[in-house]
């Protein structure tokens, strides 16, 4: 009987739980972990269905052209574009063009690249147009795209080595233009002490044009000056006379001045000319001489060929 007892009712916990562990108990438990599995699949289902979202608005959000911001500062890659083109399966095709400050320089470079899930992608160029080849990265990031040159060396394959140009190292960032309009206009607000300017249209040339806000009730056009983004000059629309710069403090020097001065600095003999300014460059005729001159930076430029000549120096600002 006492055998019996034992074991038919052990009060030993151990024995307890190893009987509850063979009752059908072990279903709901097993009920439990499909619905637990259950649980943890759906966000996955989510989240793929996010991550597909992603991938498909790359190209409603990306494509199209962006640029490098503008610096108050000369540069020789400031003028920098990207075009990119991203298909269904996230490839994206991309066209990155570079100019020096004075447009004298130019270089690019084309590539394909497959982006992943987080939009970044790693690529190789053949060519930037002065004999470089090299390797980077591109990143889509929320409002910026973001691609770093990461290696550069010759072209072995090319008929000769270039040490002249060549397209940026390291990082850089492309805005959409619409950043760049806002910042000018805000600055040229500044210098002009107009209360309200609105962007109007880019021309061939790359200058931007703004014109003055006015009551529709009021006669008269608005007054409105064409700027060049990189440079900071801006000019009156109408007569393309300099204005000023909204990246300098440098007054506008008085056009006999210019002349004068040019012809002091290159030492040459002759009558001096004012023939007027385009689009931010002094014109000087000394003799029969014509010149470019440019009152920010002291550069001068041949005015039949635009092509630096020197630099001359700034004019010192009239006590």
């Amino acid at each position: 009987m006492v055998i019996m007892i034992v074991g038919c009712g052990s009060q030993d916990p151990a024995d307890n739980d190893l009987r509850a562990a063979e009752q059908p108990i072990v279903e709901e438990t097993s009920a439990s972990s499909e619905v637990v599995a259950n649980e943890s699949a759906e966000p996955k289902e989510q989240e793929i269905a996010e991550t597909d979202a992603v991938t498909v608005n790359y190209a409603a959000q990306y494509n199209g052209q962006w640029v490098t911001l503008i610096k108050p500062e000369r540069c020789g890659t400031c003028k920098n574009t990207l075009n990119i083109e991203i298909d269904s399966a996230n490839q994206a095709t991309v066209s990155i063009q570079q100019a020096s400050d004075h447009g004298t320089h130019l270089a690019g470079i084309d590539f394909t690249v497959q982006l992943d899930g987080q939009g970044s992608g790693a690529f190789t160029f053949d060519e930037d147009g002065w004999f470089h080849q090299g390797k980077g990265t591109i990143s889509l990031q929320s409002d910026v795209i973001e691609v770093t040159i990461t290696e550069m060396k010759d072209n072995p394959d090319a008929d000769e080595v270039s040490n002249t140009y060549n397209i940026f190292s390291g990082t850089q960032q492309f805005y959409r233009p619409e950043v760049n309009r806002r910042a000018i206009m805000a600055k040229l607000m500044e210098d002009t002490d107009i209360d309200a300017l609105e962007f109007k249209y880019e021309d061939e040339k790359g200058y931007w044009y703004y014109c003055a806000v006015i009551d529709p009730n009021s006669e008269g056009e608005p007054l409105c000056y064409g700027i060049d983004p990189y440079s900071g000059k801006y000019f009156d629309d109408i007569s393309g006379g300099y204005e000023g710069n909204i990246y300098s403090d440098h007054s506008v020097p008085d056009f006999d001045e210019v002349a004068a001065f040019v012809k002091q600095k290159l030492n040459l003999e002759g009558d001096t000319q004012f023939n007027g300014s385009d689009y931010g460059l002094y014109i000087v005729q000394v003799g029969e001489q014509e010149f470019e001159y440019d009152s920010d930076t002291g550069d001068l430029f041949d005015s039949k060929t635009h092509k630096l000549l020197d630099g001359i120096g700034l004019i010192e600002p009239t006590q």
